[in-house]
């Protein structure tokens, strides 16, 4: 599934993940 997930400060990209993390 796609999921936002946290690269660095301020660089937030939409990425294919397996599990979503709460």
């Amino acid at each position: 599934m796609r999921a936002l997930v946290w690269h660095g400060k301020e660089d937030i990209r939409c990425d294919e993940v397996t599990d979503p993390e709460i």
